[in-house]
């Protein structure tokens, strides 16, 4: 007897998973990974770091891949700032918690880390016009 997925009715064997089955998921597989690669690989949008103090504009850096550039922020506490090819990170805070340096390297567009001590926001914002990277909408 074959072991593959069937079901016993009647004393006949009904088989649950045919060759057309097999190709059709096959199919509905690799267009999944196809769709995948074309939007994850196609989005290169030039992104930009607003590093934002006391609510004031304090500078805007391109994220490339050619691009490194330690920032130091001259504020009570003193805030460095990192900015690699891989994105743009808080590297040392002089603050009591250091909770800005837990946020990790910012790369995507929307991301946001702040230090409330010195009062730092960086953000990462993408040049284009409409962002459709969004976690979740709500009614």
């Amino acid at each position: 007897m074959r072991k593959s997925a069937a079901v016993k009715k009647n004393g006949k064997h009904k088989i649950l998973f045919g060759k057309s089955d097999a190709l059709i998921l096959i199919a509905a597989f690799s267009v999944a990974v196809f769709l995948f690669f074309f939007y994850n690989g196609s989005s290169q949008e030039p992104l930009r770091a607003e590093i934002t103090v006391n609510g004031e504009l304090y500078k805007s850096i391109y994220l490339t891949q050619a691009h490194e550039e330690t920032v130091i922020i001259q504020t009570d506490p003193v805030v460095t700032l990192k900015v690699s090819q891989k994105g743009i990170s808080f590297v040392n805070a002089l603050c009591p918690d250091r909770t800005c340096e837990k946020s990790g390297v910012l790369n995507k567009a929307g991301s946001v880390a702040v230090c409330l001590p010195a009062r730092v926001i960086v953000s990462v914002v993408s040049d284009k016009s409409s962002n459709s990277g969004y976690d979740a909408i709500s009614y």
